[in-house]
């Protein structure tokens, strides 16, 4: 597992684990990458590589701005930080070759709101897109009631541009799931929906499901 610190990203690669051999000959070589975006996902991001027996790579952005300042970075920076990690991905789970576009699964996951998850995962959506891969899968998790009407926009925004981009998502409305679970503690109710998240990327591992929206 690698870190690196570009400008107000943090990124943090977990690969998958192959021995030297499969990675020579190129045997078993994982058919899906997560990308996940912002706290939320970047807190679920080890327990998700854990939970699928690390044979899934992830590639984690957050903000490495302690200050959390609204502006946004670069466009065009970032999406040389997205190209420069996916190449370096893919050079690390095979010596020459990897997956093709057309059949590499990419799952983007994201919490939405804020003002990193929410745009940078739709400017991933839009650059994987328009460089040819098909099959884009978003799982995002949209505010609570409590976090007011302004996240609730910028989550409707970035779900309408993802719903563009994307072949299938799956979405976890905590304003709605939050008064459908009882008598929950928070980090229960945290740990169910890391748990469902796992099952689902077994899932897109195996075939395409529907889509979910809770």
């Amino acid at each position: 597992m690698t870190k690196e610190q570009p400008n107000i990203h943090h990124v943090e690669r977990f690969l998958p684990e192959r021995s030297f051999w499969a990675r020579l000959f190129h045997r078993d070589i994982p058919s899906i990458l997560v990308l996940t975006f912002g706290d939320t996902a970047s807190r679920q991001t080890p327990y998700l590589f854990t939970q699928l027996e690390k044979k899934v790579g992830f590639i984690s952005f957050n903000n490495n701005n302690k200050t959390r300042e609204k502006k946004v970075d670069n466009d065009l920076h970032f999406k040389n930080i997205l190209n420069t990690e996916l190449k370096k991905y893919h050079k690390q789970i095979g010596f020459f070759r990897r997956p093709a576009k057309t059949k590499e699964k990419i799952v983007l996951i994201s919490g939405l709101g804020g003002n990193y998850g929410s745009y940078y995962v739709v400017e991933a959506a839009q650059m994987l897109h328009n460089s040819g891969y098909n099959e884009l899968y978003t799982i995002v998790q949209m505010p609570f009631d409590f976090e007011g009407k302004i996240r609730r926009q910028h989550a409707e925004n970035s779900l309408a541009s993802l719903d563009k981009l994307c072949i299938q998502l799956y979405i976890y409305n905590h304003a709605k799931l939050s008064k459908e679970q009882g008598e929950l503690t928070l980090n229960d109710y945290f740990q169910k929906i890391d748990d469902d998240i796992v099952s689902v990327l077994k899932n897109i591992l195996k075939s395409t499901i529907p889509p979910i929206n809770l």
